[in-house]
């Protein structure tokens, strides 16, 4: 929490880049990540929380979860104030507008 508040610090030096980057990668790469197997169903899960939403689209495929993608927004004063159903709902509008960018 502390990186989102005003006036909070934190050191940047080839440490931070080097578990940064070794994060990224394996985020980002398979078996994070997986292309679209369109005969299996879809799960999209998605987080909000005061501060920001979260929503992830997978498939379970041999009892494990495989991410497709990835997407987050961080939330205004106004969308701060919503209700949990709200901002969940709130998570789904955003998933689907930003899948919708990226498949056109």
């Amino acid at each position: 929490m502390s990186f989102v508040r005003k006036r909070r610090f934190f050191i940047v030096d080839s440490t931070f880049h080097k578990a940064f980057n070794t994060l990224k990668h394996h985020f980002t790469t398979a078996p994070i990540i997986i292309t679209p197997d369109w005969s299996l169903s879809f799960i999209m899960m998605c987080d909000p929380s005061d501060i920001i939403i979260g929503v992830v689209l997978g498939k379970k495929r041999y009892k494990k979860f495989y991410v497709i993608f990835y997407a987050r927004e961080i939330l205004n004063f106004a969308q701060s104030n919503y209700t949990t159903i709200k901002k969940e709902l709130l998570a789904v509008v955003f998933f689907l507008i930003s899948l919708y960018l990226i498949l056109l």
